[in-house]
């Protein structure tokens, strides 16, 4: 059994901590490019699972980010999620 493998993503102030917390937690390749396309590249089929996105304050974080990277952001989690079995997306506080 494989150990999960979780980025946390709390008090986010810009994109690129986003990207660099996904690429701490997950182990992105070097040639991740650091934008949308290649995010949904390699969380769909370039990193190893089981691997879980806790984003703890996503509301506060469409303030600072715009509403607009947050839900392109969340697409992005919610299609990898629906794609692959040992993914998980949790939005909110995790009881």
């Amino acid at each position: 059994m494989s150990i999960t493998k979780v980025c946390v993503l709390d008090n986010i102030h810009s994109l690129a901590q986003v990207y660099d917390r996904l690429e701490e937690a997950f182990s992105l390749p070097e040639y991740f490019g650091r934008n949308f396309d290649a995010l949904y590249d390699c969380l769909s089929a370039d990193v190893e699972g089981p691997m879980e996105i806790r984003w703890v304050d996503y509301q506060q974080a469409a303030c600072r980010l715009g509403e607009d990277v947050v839900d392109t952001l969340l697409n992005i989690f919610e299609d990898v999620q629906m794609e692959r079995e040992d993914f998980k997306l949790v939005l909110g506080d995790v009881v």
